[in-house]
């Protein structure tokens, strides 16, 4: 094995979408739901130490599915991405299975600390529910065309739906003193929730489009490998209408939209979407869905920026 360098590891821990999850959990804590709690002087559920515990160990939980995700990856990712090939390379097969083992309880004591402190003992339970769904996923589930990428972007959209849950209370205390409020605070969260699962649904299918050399080799029926490229486009291009309709809905159905929200969306969520269908075809190059891919990533994060821009409006 072949010592790794800190960027190899932080490559491994897909260290920049881990950044992203806890900018997403703090995104929505302090500029979603802080501006609606402190006009009404209502504190947060959570403590801000427990907070942090709770995004440290959301963190650990999809560096578990990373993980998870390679071990049983490897010999897919010879073809689709040997250049980005860690275990077997850097770190042993057992060695990563003793990773993922050691990440599974530090992020159980973690989950753990923060439902005692927090009153919430049940809430433990969805730690080692994630863990077993990512499991599943990483060793059958992706390999079955769609419930997969149907998993993976239900887990995008819980990290919104996991701040929701876990500041509830103070959501009930909102709904109480400003009834308007907390339908506003509410509906950003669900839509951010749903913006979250479709972006990465649509990303997923074009992902799979991309690693069809790699995937077929190992044996996975992934969408365009069951059902064939043109219906695997089709599905894709179908999950990003849904997601235009939705931001479209909910921005025609705001009082005020200022014309930089609606400039945002159409250059970053629209104009993708629309060039990527104008773009691919069933014959289409493998860099050609590499491509689409990154557009649908980059949408993604154009999210989080539509997030501030529609709490401002609100």
């Amino acid at each position: 094995m072949k010592p790794a360098s800190l960027r190899t590891w932080l490559t491994f821990f897909r260290g920049i979408n881990l950044l992203i999850v806890a900018i997403t959990m703090y995104l929505l804590r302090w500029v979603v739901l802080y501006p609606f709690l402190s006009k009404t002087n209502i504190p947060f559920s959570l403590t801000g130490s427990e907070f942090f515990l709770m995004v440290l160990a959301t963190m650990l939980v999809t560096l578990n599915g990373y993980v998870i995700n390679d071990y049983y990856d490897v010999e897919i990712d010879r073809v689709n991405k040997p250049e980005k090939l860690f275990i077997e390379k850097y770190l042993s097969k057992t060695g990563a299975y003793k990773f993922w083992w050691a990440i599974n309880l530090l992020g159980g004591a973690l989950a753990f600390t923060v439902a005692v402190t927090a009153d919430q003992l049940p809430w433990f339970a969805l730690y080692p529910l994630a863990i077993m769904l990512l499991w599943w996923y990483a060793f059958k589930l992706k390999r079955k065309p769609l419930f997969g990428n149907l998993l993976v972007s239900f887990f995008c959209g819980g990290v919104a739906l996991l701040v929701l849950f876990s500041e509830r209370y103070a959501l009930y205390k909102l709904m109480d003193v400003n009834k308007t409020a907390y339908q506003l605070a509410s509906n950003l969260f669900w839509f951010y929730a749903v913006f979250a699962f479709l972006s990465n649904l649509y990303r997923e299918l074009l992902k799979d489009l991309e690693d069809q050399e790699g995937d077929r080799l190992a044996g996975c029926l992934t969408v365009p490998l069951a059902w064939g490229v043109r219906p695997a486009l089709w599905i894709a291009f179908s999950a990003g209408s849904v997601l235009l309709a939705v931001l479209i809905y909910f921005l025609a159905t705001r009082s005020f939209v200022p014309i930089y929200t609606v400039i945002w969306a159409i250059i970053t969520l629209v104009i993708p979407v629309f060039r990527n269908m104008l773009v691919l075809k069933p014959n289409s190059a493998a860099t050609d869905f590499h491509h689409a891919s990154q557009r649908a990533k980059y949408m993604m994060l154009s999210g989080l920026v539509l997030l501030p821009l529609l709490v401002w409006e609100s």
